[in-house]
């Protein structure tokens, strides 16, 4: 769906001239119920929509509550736009469309118009509610338990990188010798033949990135050029495009031939790989492989994860692999987390300061950190507020 919401002392009026009520009964917006009918620009029904009225800041916002699609949007906008109502950003925090009391909520509520997914969106919810007030309780404690302070404020930084991959995605790089089935993996998990695959060595001939999403985490795949020990010109050029996707992924996948003994270079190469940071290793073609070929240590490792690209064989494992390899667990979408630059840079400066400077720490948490908005969000009074949505 999309939402767009009205806020301003001209919202209910702006709102009835272009909702109409299903039914017979007066196009009358009760607040706090939910009213199914249609929004019409003029004679013209733009699309079905659900219509409530709420108190926000002092004043009556409507939610229109509409089909998702952008050309919809577009022309609700634009009719509200002719109306008299004016469009409010994200840019400023005196933007009265979110109920935001401090520098956090504001943070999150941007975040939630950017989250890819409905898991990125339930956790920048929680942290809407609850980081605020864990903040102010370990605000509270500093100085008379820097220690626990301390282990609390690391605690919300260590979950901040899985933080930015929930919100922003994470990027997965398929690495790997010629014909290990990298492409057919790919394809498989983007659910459709967007890398060509071939018998042939260096079918691969550069790098393609499609978006997917893995157990509620939006994630850009990457397919690779193959590596092999006699490249052309062309498959060279290819190996050394990729190497930067491949150094600055968020994760490796590693795949090999699981019917297939590696080759002295290869395996150098696999060790390069691993050294770059984190990966899984795909031992995939398992369909084809017997006890005497399967590959073994050292690359048989806890981060190895057995597939058939052919048969889809080890495609859910490897998912789950994924995703908890990049850190995302339960634990980072029920616990209060850092997920801005700005509270992570903040709080580590208050870690340092707890040792000598507690009551300074405190107040960076609570000043610098929360940055209190009610008195610059608060609309108490109709005339003031402009027509937003």
């Amino acid at each position: 769906i999309g939402v767009v919401r009205l806020v301003g002392p001209r919202a209910e009026t702006i709102a009835r001239t272009v909702f109409q009520t299903a039914g017979p009964e007066e196009t009358t917006l009760c607040r706090d119920k939910l009213h199914y009918g249609a929004f019409v620009a003029g004679n013209v029904v733009i699309d079905d929509v659900v219509c409530s009225a709420i108190r926000l800041h002092g004043n009556i916002a409507v939610d229109i509550c509409a089909h998702g699609g952008v050309r919809i949007i577009e022309r609700i906008l634009s009719e509200l736009d002719s109306l008299g109502a004016t469009v409010a950003t994200n840019s400023t925090t005196e933007s009265p469309c979110w109920p935001v009391d401090d520098l956090i909520q504001h943070e999150a509520a941007i975040a939630m118009s950017a989250a890819r997914t409905e898991r990125a969106v339930r956790f920048l919810s929680r942290q809407y509610t609850e980081l605020p007030q864990m903040i102010t309780e370990t605000a509270d404690m500093a100085e008379a338990d820097p220690s626990r302070t301390r282990d609390r404020l690391s605690a919300m930084a260590g979950r901040t990188d899985a933080a930015y991959r929930l919100i922003g995605g994470a990027t997965v790089a398929f690495v790997g010798p010629a014909n290990a089935g990298k492409s057919t993996l790919f394809n498989r998990l983007v659910g459709r033949r967007a890398a060509v695959v071939s018998p042939t060595c260096g079918t691969t001939r550069d790098w393609i990135r499609e978006p997917v999403e893995i157990l509620g985490v939006a994630v850009y795949l990457i397919d690779t050029a193959g590596v092999h020990a006699d490249p052309g010109a062309l498959e060279t050029t290819a190996i050394a495009d990729a190497q930067r996707h491949i150094t600055t992924a968020n994760l490796r996948i590693i795949v090999l031939d699981a019917a297939t003994e590696l080759a002295p270079h290869t395996a150098e190469a696999v060790q390069t790989w691993m050294n770059l940071g984190s990966y899984l290793v795909v031992h995939n073609k398992t369909d084809l492989s017997t006890p005497n070929t399967a590959i073994r240590p050292p690359f048989a490792t806890e981060n190895t994860v057995a597939t058939s690209a052919l048969s889809g064989a080890g495609l859910d494992r490897l998912g789950a692999a994924i995703v908890e390899e990049l850190g995302i667990t339960d634990e980072i979408e029920n616990q209060p987390a850092l997920f801005t630059p700005r509270q992570a840079n903040l709080v580590g400066k208050a870690i340092v300061l707890l040792d000598s400077q507690a009551e300074t720490a405190s107040s960076l948490l609570c000043r610098d950190l929360l940055g209190k908005l009610t008195a610059s969000t608060d609309n108490s009074n109709p005339q003031d507020a402009p027509n937003r949505h």
